[in-house]
């Protein structure tokens, strides 16, 4: 289970730039024993920006620092560890850009997310695809995929969904 809170810190005027700070935690869920679920704790502070040089279209970047914390506080072991699905290091660092289409409630993105390992030959690169519906109100569900380009192959295709709200 991972959760994140983003707070907007610049934005000029009709959105043309955003930029935001926040912080996004995992909690050790499933069954390690089997390869699901991290068994640690993951604090991960982030900056993004977003800009909207054109009607229907924006660009974003993201750049995050991942720390993996033992599950008693204490830190994890050093090297690849995590979950099956998502093997990670330690310590990475997580640098992404992206370009969305933005068409009334829907919206299709196309990225890509460069992480660098610390202490750990796990540096990858992986291009990405989301697709996402505004609800009524400031409700909005996502799903969305990436798969490696270069480096590592920590996995052979990943598949994400989420669900945000957005408070003022």
């Amino acid at each position: 289970i991972e959760g994140s809170v983003k707070l907007r810190v610049y934005e000029t005027l009709h959105g043309g730039l955003l930029a935001s700070i926040g912080v996004s935690t995992g909690l050790p869920t499933g069954a390690t024993q089997y390869g699901l679920g991290a068994g640690h704790y993951e604090l991960a502070p982030f900056a993004a920006v977003s800009t909207n040089p054109w009607p229907h279209l924006v660009i974003d970047g993201l750049s995050t620092l991942k720390l993996s914390l033992g599950s008693t506080g204490e830190q994890a072991a050093e090297g690849p560890h995590g979950a099956l699905i998502a093997p990670h290091a330690q310590t990475e660092t997580l640098v992404g850009v992206g370009a969305a289409a933005v068409l009334d409630q829907w919206d299709a993105r196309l990225g890509t997310e460069g992480v660098i390992a610390w202490n750990s030959p796990m540096d990858s690169l992986s291009a990405s695809l989301d697709v996402g519906f505004a609800l009524p109100g400031r409700f909005r569900l996502s799903i969305g995929g990436a798969v490696p380009v270069a480096g590592t192959q920590r996995y052979l295709w990943r598949t994400r969904a989420s669900a945000a709200v957005q408070f003022n």
